[in-house]
């Protein structure tokens, strides 16, 4: 006889013998990052559709703004502005070296 077939005679035969009971398996134990175990949520805690919609329109909004907002910023990029923190950065590199520090 095969493992498989003594494991499942074992689990699913009542102490008669006469009647199979299925076999309910247990989910696996979710951890958050924290290491903490995650409640495991049922069918009935479902968010509704517009919950869902909300949740994705949101979601298609903020990536929206960060293309805008880093397209603007390469399109309005100014190198002359951005030589001015290397200008600056030398300034302070002179003033320790001056003050010793």
């Amino acid at each position: 006889m095969e493992i498989a077939t003594i494991a499942s005679r074992l689990c699913c035969d009542d102490l008669e013998g006469s009647r199979k009971e299925p076999v309910i398996g247990m989910r696996p134990i979710q951890f958050d990052p924290f290491g903490e175990p995650v409640a495991q949520g049922s069918d009935e805690d479902r968010p509704s559709a517009a919950s869902r919609i909300a949740l994705r329109s949101g979601v298609g909004l903020f990536w929206a703004m960060v293309v805008v907002i880093v397209a603007a910023r390469a399109a309005y990029f100014n190198p002359e502005f951005a030589e001015k923190f290397g200008t600056v950065a030398s300034l302070v590199g002179h003033l320790k070296t001056f003050v010793g520090a």
